[in-house]
């Protein structure tokens, strides 16, 4: 299970899918996704810092850690989940990917 997609602002679109260096999942790092753990070791891992990075989530209990750590999120919501009171809303939430590429 990975955590999610870390996509490195200063990316192009053109050079987007050659940048994945590593996936983190909560398994490794011992934790479940709503605990901040797994995004930090992302983040330390990769070298980079929260406000460099968007962070595209496909399940609720991202937001939790992504919050935590000070990610801006994008959610991939396919299925339409509504979110949890308690978690701050999303950058952007939306039930395709073709928003975060326009947009982005």
């Amino acid at each position: 299970m990975t955590v999610g997609k870390i996509w490195s602002r200063g990316t192009t679109r053109a050079a987007w899918s050659s940048t994945w260096r590593r996936t983190i999942g909560s398994a490794r790092s011992q934790t479940a996704r709503n605990d901040w753990d797994p995004y930090r070791l992302a983040l330390h891992e990769l070298g980079l810092r929260p406000e460099a990075v968007l962070f595209v989530a496909g399940s609720a209990f991202d937001l939790v850690g992504t919050a935590g750590v000070g990610l801006d999120t994008y959610w991939h919501n396919r299925v339409g989940l509504k979110r949890p009171a308690e978690v701050r809303a999303p950058l952007r939430e939306a039930r395709t990917l073709k928003e975060l590429f326009a947009e982005f």
